[in-house]
């Protein structure tokens, strides 16, 4: 695959998670908790900085460390909604259908950050031969 494409079609994907969340907060009326935020503006930072990697490829480490904490964050949030592990941000969703939309959304975090993750790695390696 071309680093254009790979970095195209990851600042998309970066970009709809940024706006996915402004929907659910201000059309939907879901307040953001802080894994919320955080994934936010983690998705925000990578939508910047993919198209970045592409003139400066020293970006590549960034990229893979803002993908890191999305997993990281979204891992939390996923196994909170299953009852695995304690999650403040789950107790300060209303209750009803926004606890079924946050599980939804930390999913779709989850698989975003990873593949993020993925792309990052491709990236590097089509940086280094």
């Amino acid at each position: 695959m071309h680093r254009k494409f790979i970095t195209y079609v990851m600042t998309t994907i970066s970009a709809s998670g940024v706006f996915l969340s402004f929907y659910v907060q201000y059309f939907l009326g879901i307040p953001p908790c802080l894994e919320c935020i955080i994934l936010r503006y983690s998705y925000l930072l990578l939508a910047l900085i993919y198209p970045l990697s592409l003139i400066k490829r020293s970006i590549l480490p960034i990229i893979a460390a803002v993908s890191v904490i999305i997993t990281a964050v979204s891992i939390w949030g996923v196994l909170g909604y299953l009852g695995i592990l304690p999650n403040p941000c789950i107790e300060s969703c209303p209750i009803g259908l926004s606890a079924e939309i946050g599980r939804n959304l930390s999913a779709l975090a989850l698989f975003g950050g990873v593949l993020s993750l993925i792309a990052s790695n491709l990236l590097w390696k089509k940086s280094n031969s």
